[in-house]
């Protein structure tokens, strides 16, 4: 028993995990500016949730990026501001082994339209996330397309393997973020006024 209540205790023994990163979101809480962080998190998990369990794989597409944008959001007045820039830098910050990861899968360059050619890591990654936004903007604004794959691949409709990566983008976010909470300061007034004013 007492070996047992030691490992209880001992913080090296994650509670619900996924790829050795701890699930639990409600340990921030006592924490200043815990209780945001939860909500981003919750928000975060409860869309990939929902993601998971769609038909549609456009739809699932769209919540995979919902799952991740919750994690940029902020709960202040200009948070609406420079969202798709917001968007790549936080991510290309935040988790670019990920990135690099989707990059580099064998149907990159067809789900996604990208060539990479000898462009830069950094070029590919943000290119991406670039795509992944856009993607998603367009089946909100533009409403679902249909798709039928007894006419060609799943990858030129959009199939199963556009909703795999976008399923390892959105669970590369939530463990990055889970390991590493942070905010960014993009379309902040008084941080973006100077940058557009000597642009």
């Amino acid at each position: 028993m007492a070996e047992l209540s030691e490992r209880r205790t001992d913080p090296n023994v994650l509670t619900l995990a996924r790829k050795g990163v701890s699930l639990d979101i409600f340990s921030q809480l006592g924490f200043s500016g815990g209780l945001e962080i939860f909500h981003r998190e919750r928000a975060a998990l409860m869309s990939c949730s929902a993601a998971m369990s769609q038909d549609s794989d456009l739809v699932a597409c769209i919540l995979y990026v919902v799952a991740a944008e919750c994690l940029t959001t902020l709960d202040v007045p200009w948070r609406d501001a420079k969202l798709t820039k917001r968007f790549i830098e936080f991510f290309d910050s935040l988790m670019p082994t990920e990135l690099e990861a989707i990059v580099a899968h064998a149907n990159f360059e067809e789900v996604f339209g990208i060539r990479r050619g000898a462009r830069s890591a950094r070029s590919l990654r943000r290119e991406l996330l670039d795509r992944i936004y856009d993607y998603r903007s367009g089946l909100v604004h533009g409403g679902l397309t249909p798709t039928y794959y007894g006419l060609g691949s799943a990858v030129e409709n959009g199939g199963i393997v556009r909703r795999a990566l976008f399923s390892d983008f959105a669970e590369g976010a939530i463990l990055g973020y889970l390991k590493s909470p942070r905010s960014s300061l993009i379309g902040h007034p008084a941080f973006e006024a100077p940058l557009a004013a000597t642009a």
